[in-house]
């Protein structure tokens, strides 16, 4: 209809309209969402002019079919309609690659990057990840979930297991074997509100059916069951492994024996099982070249950086808690890196490490001073081993 007016009454205004309409929509095709709105608007008023123009100005043959296209138009609205209300095109997608969200019940929300939920029996309700996937938590409480796997070749070819909270490493897992772990992680905050996302993040998948182990061609990472949240505190400490000791040689009153526990990527404190201002912490790393890449720790209330401190050799270093550090709040402990001694080489221990910490009275801490060296030599025999956990 604006071509025939156009060149049937040569009105410039009607040349103005086609110029908008070819414009708006170039203009759409690249921009963003947000203006779509606007776009429409305008393309609306431009045909509203064309449905005021009388069909006498069509030439006989377009007048013909003129109420055919009409119909024709009709039905495509209306199926059109049909369609995006049964959203058939997103549920054929989602059937033919078995792409689920992780959501069961009021337990898991907002959790994206999972496949669909299995039912374990008594080991609870579990979903596998894919090579990252993320679920949002509750502020300020600590939350508990299990990570399985069973991914074959893990002896050789171990996968490295990662959680994120805000974009963070807080832990690392080496899987150098099919079993189930389980974690508790203090999501700091102000609590209650669904803010705090944790990320699970894996160094490769496995695909069942390539792998000649089932039907099942997913490509799997870790799989992860329905957490469990608490606004209190645990009895113990999070992030720590068993309890170990060695003696300190150095020492030129005696032998003494410190006791001490490596900790993961972030360890948490709960301070009030302690005395105030009565002890100090002892710290060490055996992480390989550390003269080279010192090993950054950070202590941290409520999110906030309070104190900081750098190991720059393998020999134990005293720490003393800032005088305004809040003993009614756990401390979190922060290491800007892990190391595996199995993975590295140097040993048989397959614990991903951070750094050892002992506590002792703060009397007595400035007098501790033991090599590292002799340390790691002995702590098998002193503390019974390592615990995989």
């Amino acid at each position: 209809l604006l071509f025939c007016d156009v060149f049937q009454k040569k009105q410039p205004f009607t040349w103005a309209l086609l110029t908008s309409l070819a414009g708006f929509l170039s203009y759409g095709l690249t921009q963003d969402i947000q203006y779509i709105s606007m776009i429409w608007f305008l393309l609306f008023l431009i045909i509203g002019y064309a449905m005021t123009l009388d069909n006498s100005i069509l030439p006989a043959r377009l007048r013909n079919i003129h109420s055919y296209v009409m119909l024709v138009c009709l039905v495509v609205l209306l199926s059109g309609g049909v369609v995006y209300a049964c959203n058939f095109e997103s549920r054929l997608l989602a059937r033919k690659y078995d792409m689920h969200n992780y959501s069961i019940g009021g337990h898991l929300p907002l959790c994206i990057g999972f496949y669909k939920k299995e039912d374990w029996g008594s080991k609870g309700i579990f979903c596998w990840s894919g090579p990252q996937a993320e679920m949002r938590v509750r502020d300020r409480g600590v939350v508990e979930v299990d990570f399985a796997c069973n991914a074959p070749g893990l002896e050789s070819n171990p996968i490295v297991f990662d959680v994120l909270l805000a974009d963070r490493v807080i832990d690392r897992y080496t899987f150098w074997g099919a079993r189930t772990i389980k974690r508790q992680y203090w999501i700091p905050g102000k609590g209650g509100d669904l803010k705090s996302k944790l990320i699970f993040r894996v160094s490769r998948t496995w695909n069942p059916r390539l792998s000649g182990m089932g039907s099942d061609t997913r490509n799997l990472g870790v799989a992860v069951s329905e957490p469990k949240f608490s606004q209190q505190f645990p009895s113990e400490d999070l992030g720590f492994y068993d309890w170990q000791a060695s003696r300190d040689e150095d020492r030129e009153k005696g032998h003494r024996l410190l006791k001490y526990r490596w900790t993961r990527q972030e360890a948490v404190l709960d301070l009030s099982h302690y005395k105030k201002n009565s002890m100090a912490f002892v710290l060490k790393s055996d992480q390989p070249y550390i003269e080279k890449y010192p090993v950054n720790i950070e202590f941290l209330q409520q999110g906030s950086v309070i104190d900081s401190l750098a190991l720059h050799d393998h020999l134990w270093k005293q720490f003393s808690l800032p005088r305004l550090v809040n003993f009614d709040r756990p401390l979190t402990i922060r290491v800007n890196r892990t190391w595996n001694p199995r993975r590295e080489g140097y040993s048989d221990d397959p614990r991903d490490l951070g750094v050892a910490v002992a506590l002792v009275p703060a009397d007595v801490g400035k007098e501790v001073s033991v090599t590292s060296k002799a340390a790691m030599m002995r702590q098998d025999t002193l503390s019974g081993g390592w615990s995989t956990q």
